[in-house]
């Protein structure tokens, strides 16, 4: 917050600024999550298999599915990429 505070003009209110930042963080999140797991909705029904079976515990989401979520999106995969780094 420091940081953020020192570029913002003199005289603005730092609570509405942070509301402001803390809800787009909140929304990017909400649609990442929903975006997610439509996408494991689609590969469980594509797949035939049951989603407990993709999904596997905690950290097998980020590591195991979404490796194998970027491979199926062919060349968007790395704009994804570029996106990420």
């Amino acid at each position: 917050m420091p940081t953020y505070t020192i570029c913002l003009p003199k005289g603005s209110k730092l609570n509405n600024s942070a509301f402001k930042v803390i809800c787009a963080n909140f929304t990017f999140g909400l649609l990442t999550l929903t975006g997610i797991f439509f996408i494991l909705g689609f590969m469980a029904t594509s797949s035939g298999e049951n989603i407990n079976n993709i999904i596997s515990h905690g950290t097998g989401l980020l590591f195991i599915v979404l490796p194998d979520i970027l491979n199926e999106m062919g060349y968007v995969t790395y704009i994804v990429g570029l996106a990420f780094f």
